[in-house]
């Protein structure tokens, strides 16, 4: 296959990749669930979700549930998810990144609170966005709580205001994107 025919197979991926990067560089640290739905909402047409996930360390987690309890999701806690999808109360560790807001195009996805951290690869596609301060795409992996036809699929992940250059110690936020490879590269 020439350089040329394989183009229009990746311009998909590179636009949501561009539209991520938008989404990620101008969302603040301290943004809200409004303000996050306005930035992501107009941007499903390829993608399946995107998602802003806090870097809690773990010494703050308690803290950090009951205020979001307060701000009136009252039964949010940070979830490990199974390979089924099913969801269970975390359990003790040094660092999270539970998944606070998302937009979805009409699929469940992933609960609120799911610790993006937990699952091996998506955490190293986050440890490799935060560390390097870019945007960074993952190896194809599954998709949660989709339609077994568009679960195949790679995470995009970009530090919170990444056009700043975060490091690990500074980045308080990742912005995630999923998207599932038979919508972006349709057969």
């Amino acid at each position: 296959m020439s350089a040329r025919a394989a183009s229009p197979s990746v311009s998909p991926i590179r636009n949501s990749a561009s539209t991520a990067c938008a989404v990620s560089s101008s969302t603040p640290p301290g943004v809200s669930r409004e303000e996050f739905d306005g930035y992501t909402h107009p941007l499903l047409q390829r993608t399946q979700a995107y998602g802003w996930a806090p870097l809690i360390a773990g010494d703050q987690r308690v803290a950090f549930e009951r205020e979001v309890r307060q701000q009136g999701l009252s039964d949010f806690s940070i979830l490990d998810l199974d390979s089924a999808g099913g969801a269970r109360v975390a359990g003790v560790r040094a660092h999270y990144a539970p998944l606070l807001y998302k937009q979805t195009s009409g699929i469940q996805g992933a609960p609120l609170g799911a610790d993006v951290l937990a699952q091996p690869a998506r955490r190293e596609t986050l440890d490799k966005a935060r560390e390097q301060g870019v945007m960074v795409v993952s190896q194809p992996l599954l998709l949660q709580g989709v339609a077994a036809e568009f679960a195949s699929g790679v995470l995009l992940a970009a530090p919170a205001g990444y056009g700043a250059r975060p490091r690990r110690k500074s980045c308080p936020a990742v912005v995630c994107c999923g998207m599932a490879t038979s919508r972006t590269f349709p057969t």
